[in-house]
């Protein structure tokens, strides 16, 4: 059963007006808010061995646009070390700390997404990189280590080549969105659940690749390689909401977000080879999500098992509880992703619209601003409810009633 909890534009302004206490303005408090750190990047032939030079350029995938942080060439030794500097957003200021929020713990800080490309004489690889302004800010550093893949063209470009690329020109950019999978959760006898997704919860999703070789060099025919994995962005949520619909008894919830994808194609070459560069990632934009749909249906098999405490993530509580919480924590993208896919009015090669399939899943977060909350009636004597994710990294939450753990 379907229940489209409001229009996009409709919950976007609802939301907007509910969220005005604690909702900062992002350009006002960006002004003197900036973290610098080093990024020590290590680049890797696809032998595996250190690069001996490469060209590295570093942008920032704005909401508005990508900015160019750093053109730098790396000479000798595969290993580069530069420093950069984000914008330390916080999703809300110390005197609006939000109810919900562990009484000292830090604030969530929006994420800053990031691309670095890099062009090896042996290769070249694109990759996404989310940074956390209050992680590095912390550690002083982030250490990244990159193995380039083969160019296209099978040469390998000697160090005057390398050092003579420019940066790439943006021929083609599209905004799509999409309805994407967030999280699957479970009521069941006596209980009812429903969602509670506060700001600054994060989820985070594959970024992907693919590059193309005019081959013969000068003739219009161009081969194109595969979509590959390159990174990943993460998404910020702006616009929570306390409630989603409620469900009792043996019932499943999948959740959706509308959330934003863009398509982008780079030309350039190397060396006189002519090459295009494409790319798709989920955009953060400072209104995610734009929608939110939900499905509810029958309990997917896992559910009602005797022993809860043997499946991954869990916790119970006694009966007769209204409002309990379940954190949903997420994982670093080990476990499970749900999948989704995008497709664009753009083509390429000429007369085939781009389309592709990404993975996606709740960002690790601990504490959370994200849970499912369960008011919990009575059972049999000496039982409790529990929840538990079955090793899914809280991507899908079983429910079932049992005595208490060994």
């Amino acid at each position: 059963m379907k229940m489209r909890i409001a229009s996009i534009v409709a919950i976007t302004l609802l939301l907007l007006a509910v969220l005005t206490v604690y909702i900062i303005n992002s350009k006002d408090l960006a002004q003197d808010n900036r973290v610098s750190f080093v990024l020590e990047l290590s680049i890797y032939t696809p032998a595996g061995e250190l690069e001996g030079y490469a060209k590295v350029f570093i942008y920032e995938l704005r909401r508005d646009g990508e900015t160019r942080l750093i053109e730098k060439q790396m000479a000798q030794g595969g290993v580069m070390s530069t420093t950069l500097s984000v914008e330390k957003i916080p999703c809300w200021l110390p005197q609006n700390t939000p109810p919900w929020w562990p009484e000292g713990s830090d604030p969530i800080y929006q994420t800053v997404n990031l691309r670095i490309l890099v062009f090896g004489g042996h290769g070249t690889i694109s990759w996404g990189l989310p940074v956390d302004p209050l992680e590095v800010e912390r550690e002083g550093k982030l250490v990244l280590k990159l193995t380039e893949r083969p160019y296209m063209s099978g040469e390998v470009y000697d160090e005057a080549a390398i050092m003579a690329i420019d940066d790439f020109t943006l021929e083609v950019e599209e905004i799509s969105r999409e309805w994407t999978p967030i999280v699957t959760y479970h009521s069941w006898d006596n209980v009812t659940a429903y969602l509670n997704v506060n700001y600054g919860t994060k989820y985070s999703e594959v970024k992907k690749e693919r590059q193309s070789l005019e081959w013969p060099p000068g003739s219009g025919q161009w081969y194109t390689g595969d979509w590959t994995e390159a990174g990943n962005t993460v998404v910020t949520i702006e616009h929570g909401f306390d409630s989603s619909p409620t469900i009792t008894g043996q019932k499943r919830m999948e959740t959706l977000f509308y959330l934003t994808y863009k398509y982008e194609r780079w030309d350039g070459r190397v060396d006189g080879h002519h090459y295009k560069i494409e790319y798709v990632y989920l955009l953060d934009t400072d209104s995610d999500p734009t929608g939110n749909d939900f499905t509810s249906g029958s309990p997917l098999s896992g559910n009602g098992v005797s022993d809860p405490w043997n499946y991954g993530h869990y916790d119970f509580i006694d009966q007769g509880v209204t409002g309990w919480k379940f954190p949903i924590y997420g994982h670093g993208g080990e476990k499970l992703r749900f999948s989704v896919s995008v497709g664009f009015s753009a083509q390429w090669p000429p007369g085939v619209s781009v389309s592709v399939t990404l993975t996606v899943w709740k960002e690790y977060q601990d504490p959370t601003p994200m849970f499912i909350k369960y008011n919990v009636g009575r059972w049999y004597p000496g039982y409790y409810f529990y929840v538990y994710d079955r090793n899914t990294g809280d991507m899908q939450l079983y429910a079932t009633w049992a005595t208490a753990p060994p």
